[in-house]
C-alpha cells in the first residue's frame, strides 16, 4: 500500500503524531498514512505487516473456514501498488456540522431547533408516524398534550422545525422540453447532484471500516498460478485492477452501483407509476451495502413516467430515449468525476482523488435491454437472439463500442430525431437495436461497455425464474393437486414460510417466499416426475445454489459451466413430459435461461454475483417510494410530495447521526488511527440495526449473562436455552414414554459408564448407576454458528423444536438436524458439518462441528452444570450431557464439559426432546 508524507500542515502533524503515538513509536521518523480505512485490514508500519504488495497467510492456523474443500482458502493477496493515497485533511461530517449556521444555538442546545432531546424524540415520532397533517393538529389540542409546553403546537410548525435541520444533497427539479412529441403532462425531472451523493456516501461514518479502496488479487496459492485465484467483491475483480491501472498514480477508485427499475405506486385502481434511480458504492462490503439500516444506498433521481401523443408503434422508443436522456443528464457529474476526477473527502477528513467509473448497475430483464439499447427477444450480454436462447453454448459478447458503432452507422443515413420510426426500424432489422440514438453511457470513461456493467442480477435472473419456469414445469409433470398436497404435508419449521395450501394459487410472492419453495421443489418431485425431469430441473438448483457463493475460485466457477452443461443434457426430457406446452412447437425462448451462460465470465470481471441481487433495492422501492406514496400524498401529484417526505425523512436520519456522534464524543479525526475499534472510548461506527443480532457467542463468554450455564459455546457452534424448561422434573422413564424413546434409559446408563462413545451396536453393560432419577426437559435449543465464508456476517440463531404429541400435533413436533460425517468432499454437502432444519438458498449460513471424540464428529464445550438430551428422526439420537472431565483430549477450563454422545442407531421415532439432569 503506497503512503504519504504530509508536512507543513498543523493539522497533518497532529495526524502523524497521533498515529505514531498510537503505535507507540516516534512521531517523528517520517513514514505517512496508510491508504485502506477498512477497519479490519489496517495496517500503519511496515514492521508491523510484510510486503504490502504481496503478503501471505501461509502461516494462519487452520479453522473450519480454511479446511481443503470447503471456502476457498486466501494464502496470497496483491494490493495494486500506490493506490488510494491520502491528499492531506479534507472535511468531515462533524466539520459541517460545526459550521452550520445553527451551531452556535447548538453550543447551548445540541438539539436546536427543538427544545430539547424530550422535544426532539417527540417531534421525530411525530414525523415519522403515519398521521396526516388534519390527525396531527388534533393530536396537539388535546389537553393532555397541550400540558406538555411544547414549542410547536402544529403539524406545519412541527415540519417547519423539521426544515431547519443539517441538509444532505439536496433535490433540484429540471423541465424537459421533448419538441418532437408532446406528452399528455410536463416532462418534470426530480434528481439530487450525483457527486454529492458520492461524498455523501464516501463520508459516512457509519460505513467507516467497511470501505475498501485498494484494488486486490487473492490468490489460494502462493505461486500464484491463473487457476488459484480468488473472487469475492468488486475490489477482487479484474475490472476493478484494470481500472486503477488507468488511473493516475495514488488516484482512488471509487466504483458507482447504479440501480432502476418501474415501480407501481397506485394500489387497485390507476396506472400510477414511479421510475427511481438509486446509488451505491461498490468499494462498500457487501454485508452491509445490502442492509437497509446501513443507508448504503442513496435515491438519486425519480425518471419522469409520461404518456407520449404520438403513434403507438413509437411510444416504445421514445419512452427508452427519454430514460437516457434523463440518465445522462443526471449521470453527468460521475462522467466527468471518471475522466478527470475529484477530490473526496472519507468518513475520517482524509482527502482522497477519486474516479467515478460505472462497477454495476442492478437491473431486471426488461430494463437491462434498455440500459444495453436492444430490441425484444435479444440478449443484452450476447449477440444472441430468442432462436438461440436454447444453445447449450455461450454466444459472442455484445461489446459497447460495436453497438455505438452500429447506432453511427445507422443515423449516418437516417435522422434519428427527424424519422424516428424509420431508424428504429433500420436498428432493429440489421443489429436488433431498439432506436436509441445517445444511450447515456456512451462517453463514461472506463465504462462504456453494458456487456460488463450490467452484472447477473440473481433476484429476477435466478429465483424469479424458478418461479416463472421451474416450478411450472414441475406442476405441469406432477400436476397441481399433488404437489399442493406434499407441499402441504411439509413439517412447520420456526422462520420459514410453510405452504399449508399448496403453491399452485400463487401469484405474487417475493424473493423470500421464491427461496423457500427452491428449498423444497427436489424432494417434493423426486418420486413422482420421471428421472431425467429432476436432474434438468436439479442442474438448475445446483446452479442457483453454487452461484450464491461468496468467495469463487476456478473450482467453483467451473460448476456452475457444470451445472449448466448438465441441464442442457436433460432439458430434452423436460419438453417429452409435456413441461412446455406451446401453441406452435415447444421452444426454449426463455431469455434469462441464456443469461446463465455469462455468470462464470462474469465472476472474474466483477466478482461474486451475489453481491448483485436486486433484494435490497427493491426494499428500498418500498420504502422509499411506495409508502410514502400511499400514505404521505393526496394521490394526485405524487412526485413532488414524495421528494418532501423523502428530504425531511433524510434531514431526521442525518441529525439523528450527528447529535449521536456528539453525545458519544467520537472523534472522527483521531478515530483512524485507533488499533482496535471496540476498544476505543464510546461505541464502534458499524451500521446497527431495529432489531440487532443475537451473538450467542459473546453471551457464552460474558460472566453478566443471566443463566450462563444455560448458553455454551465452541469456536464454531452456540447453543442457548430458554431461561425456565419446558418441564421442571421429569422422571426419566415419564420422558423415555412420552418421547417414545424405548431404549433411553439404558443409553442415558451407557453414557455415563464409558468414556468412548460409539453408533450403532448392541448396548454394552451398565458400569455405574445413573447419577440422577429426574431431568429437566426443553422444547426448544438455538443454535448459531459462525460463517464458515468469512466474507459473510454472522447470521441470526434458529431454534430447533422438538415437543411431545399435543391435540394439535398428534405425532409431536419435531425440526431434523442433519449431521454431516466427510469433511474432504466438494461443496455443497461438505459445509452441511451440522445444517440445522435446513439448507438455505440464500447465503451459506450452514452451522459447523469440531471432530474431537474417537469415533464420530462432536463438539465440546465450557460449563457449569447443565445436560442436554438432543434428538432426530430417522437418524442416530444424539444428546448432550454434562460430567467430569474423564478423558486426557478433554483437558479444559473449567473441568466440566458438555459433549455430544451419540444413542444406538436402531432408534428412530418420531418425538425428540431436550433435557437436563436434574
Amino acid at each position: 500500500m503506497s503512503r504519504l508524507t504530509i508536512s507543513g500542515d498543523a493539522r497533518a502533524e497532529q495526524y502523524q503524531e497521533a498515529y505514531r503515538r498510537a503505535l507507540g513509536k516516534n512521531p517523528q521518523d517520517g513514514s505517512g498514512f496508510d491508504n485502506n480505512i477498512t477497519g479490519d485490514n489496517t495496517s500503519w508500519d511496515d514492521e508491523m505487516m510484510p510486503d504490502v504488495s504481496s503478503t501471505s497467510n501461509q502461516g494462519a492456523p487452520e479453522s473450519m473456514s480454511t479446511r481443503p474443500g470447503l471456502i476457498p482458502t486466501v494464502k496470497a493477496t496483491d494490493n495494486y501498488p500506490n493506490a488510494a493515497t491520502g491528499y492531506g485533511a479534507g472535511h468531515t461530517v462533524m466539520d459541517d456540522f460545526k459550521n452550520d449556521k445553527f451551531s452556535g444555538h447548538r453550543v447551548f442546545n445540541l438539539y436546536y431547533p427543538f427544545a430539547s432531546k424530550d422535544e426532539w424524540l417527540v417531534g421525530v415520532f411525530l414525523l415519522r408516524s403515519s398521521m396526516t397533517v388534519t390527525e396531527l393538529d388534533a393530536f396537539f389540542k388535546l389537553p393532555l398534550i397541550s400540558k406538555l409546553g411544547l414549542s410547536f403546537s402544529s403539524a406545519k410548525e412541527l415540519r417547519g422545525r423539521a426544515e431547519l435541520l443539517p441538509p444532505g444533497p439536496q433535490w433540484k427539479c429540471q423541465p424537459i422540453d421533448e419538441p418532437s412529441y408532446p406528452t399528455k403532462t410536463p416532462i418534470r425531472l426530480f434528481y439530487r447532484d450525483a457527486l454529492e451523493c458520492v461524498q455523501f456516501l464516501f463520508g459516512n461514518p457509519l460505513l467507516a471500516g467497511h470501505i475498501n479502496l485498494t484494488p486486490q488479487k487473492l490468490w489460494s496459492d502462493p505461486a500464484r498460478q491463473p487457476e488459484h485465484r480468488i473472487y469475492r467483491q468488486w475490489m477482487t475483480s479484474d475490472t476493478a485492477w484494470n481500472m486503477q491501472s488507468k488511473i493516475p498514480s495514488g488516484a482512488t477508485l471509487l466504483g458507482t452501483v447504479i440501480s432502476s427499475d418501474k415501480t407501481n405506486i397506485s394500489v387497485l385502481t390507476g396506472d400510477r407509476v414511479a421510475h427511481p434511480l438509486l446509488l451505491s458504492l461498490a468499494n462498500i462490503d457487501e454485508d452491509v451495502r445490502t442492509k437497509a439500516t446501513s443507508h448504503a444506498f442513496q435515491l438519486l433521481a425519480l425518471f419522469p413516467c409520461v404518456k407520449f401523443i404520438c403513434p403507438k408503434n413509437i411510444r416504445g422508443v421514445l419512452e427508452s430515449r427519454l430514460y437516457h436522456h434523463c440518465a445522462d443528464f443526471v449521470l453527468r457529474p460521475l462522467k466527468m468525476a471518471a475522466l478527470f476526477g475529484i477530490m473526496l473527502s472519507d468518513p475520517y477528513g482524509m482527502q482522497r482523488f477519486c474516479f467515478t467509473p460505472l462497477a454495476s448497475d442492478v437491473v431486471d430483464t426488461p430494463e437491462a435491454a434498455l440500459v444495453s439499447c436492444v430490441s425484444g427477444k435479444t440478449s443484452h450480454v450476447t449477440l444472441a437472439f430468442h432462436k438461440h436462447f436454447a444453445d447449450s453454448f455461450r454466444h459472442p459478447t455484445r461489446d459497447g463500442r460495436t453497438t455505438l458503432l452500429n447506432i453511427a452507422e445507422v443515423a449516418s443515413r437516417i435522422d434519428p430525431e427527424r424519422r424516428v420510426e424509420d431508424f428504429m426500424k433500420e436498428c432493429k432489422k440489421l443489429y436488433r437495436l431498439n432506436g436509441v440514438h445517445k444511450p447515456f453511457w456512451r462517453d463514461w470513461n472506463l465504462s462504456d461497455d453494458p456487456a460488463r456493467f450490467l452484472t447477473p442480477e440473481p433476484l429476477h435472473h435466478w429465483h424469479k425464474q424458478f418461479f416463472d419456469h421451474d416450478l411450472h414445469w414441475a406442476r405441469r409433470i406432477v400436476g397441481d393437486d399433488e404437489i399442493d398436497f406434499r407441499f402441504s404435508v411439509l413439517p412447520i419449521k420456526v422462520g420459514y414460510r410453510h405452504f399449508g395450501e399448496g403453491i399452485s394459487k400463487l401469484k405474487q410472492c417475493t424473493g423470500r417466499e421464491h427461496r423457500e419453495m427452491e428449498r423444497h421443489l427436489i424432494v417434493i418431485i423426486a418420486d413422482a416426475a420421471p428421472k431425467d425431469t429432476v436432474r434438468a430441473i436439479r442442474a438448475l438448483m445446483d446452479f442457483r445454489q453454487v452461484g450464491q457463493a461468496l468467495t469463487f475460485d476456478a473450482g467453483r466457477t467451473q460448476a456452475l459451466v457444470t451445472a449448466l452443461e448438465e441441464f442442457h443434457r436433460f432439458k430434452h426430457a423436460l419438453l417429452a413430459a409435456g413441461a412446455r406446452p406451446s401453441k406452435r412447437a415447444p421452444n426454449w425462448f426463455i431469455p434469462k435461461l441464456e443469461f446463465m451462460h455469462s455468470v462464470a465470465t462474469s465472476i472474474p470481471e466483477s466478482g461474486a454475483p451475489m453481491q448483485w441481487s436486486a433484494d435490497p433495492t427493491e426494499k428500498l422501492h418500498s420504502v422509499l417510494i411506495k409508502q410514502p406514496a400511499r400514505e404521505r400524498t393526496n394521490n394526485r401529484d405524487y412526485d413532488p410530495q414524495i421528494i418532501r417526505h423523502l428530504d425531511r425523512d433524510g434531514r431526521l436520519t442525518h441529525f439523528e447521526l450527528l447529535t449521536s456522534l456528539v453525545e458519544c464524543g467520537i472523534n472522527l479525526e483521531t478515530r483512524m488511527f485507533i488499533a482496535d475499534a471496540e476498544s476505543a472510548d464510546g461505541p464502534d461506527l458499524a451500521p446497527t440495526s431495529s432489531q440487532p443480532i443475537r451473538n450467542l457467542f459473546l453471551d457464552a463468554k460474558s460472566s453478566k449473562t443471566l443463566h450462563s450455564d444455560r448458553i455454551f459455546a465452541s469456536s464454531t457452534t452456540a447453543f442457548s436455552l430458554n431461561y425456565s424448561p419446558a418441564t421442571t422434573a421429569m422422571l426419566i422413564q415419564d420422558a423415555q414414554q412420552l418421547f417414545s424413546l424405548p431404549d433411553f434409559t439404558l443409553a442415558l446408563t451407557e453414557f455415563f459408564s464409558y468414556d468412548d462413545h460409539v453408533l450403532g451396536g448392541r448396548r454394552r453393560p451398565p458400569k455405574r448407576p445413573l447419577p440422577c432419577s429426574h431431568i429437566r426437559v426443553w422444547h426448544t435449543l438455538h443454535i448459531q454458528s459462525q460463517p464458515l465464508d468469512p466474507q459473510s456476517s454472522l447470521r441470526p440463531p434458529f431454534t430447533a423444536h422438538a415437543s411431545p404429541p399435543t391435540e394439535s400435533f398428534p405425532f409431536g413436533r419435531y425440526d431434523t438436524v442433519l449431521v454431516y460425517m466427510d469433511e474432504h468432499t466438494a461443496w455443497p454437502p461438505n459445509e452441511m458439518l451440522l445444517s440445522g432444519i435446513h439448507h438455505s438458498s440464500h447465503k451459506q449460513d450452514f452451522l459447523t462441528i469440531e471432530q474431537d471424540i474417537q469415533q464420530f464428529k462432536c463438539a465440546y464445550f465450557s460449563d457449569q452444570s447443565s445436560s442436554i438430551t438432543m434428538g432426530l428422526k430417522k437418524a442416530p439420537i444424539w444428546f448432550m450431557c454434562s460430567g467430569s472431565t474423564r478423558s486426557p483430549q478433554f483437558q479444559i477450563s473449567p473441568p466440566e464439559c458438555i459433549f455430544f454422545g451419540a444413542l444406538n442407531g436402531r432408534m428412530a421415532h418420531e418425538q425428540v426432546g431436550y433435557c437436563q439432569c436434574g
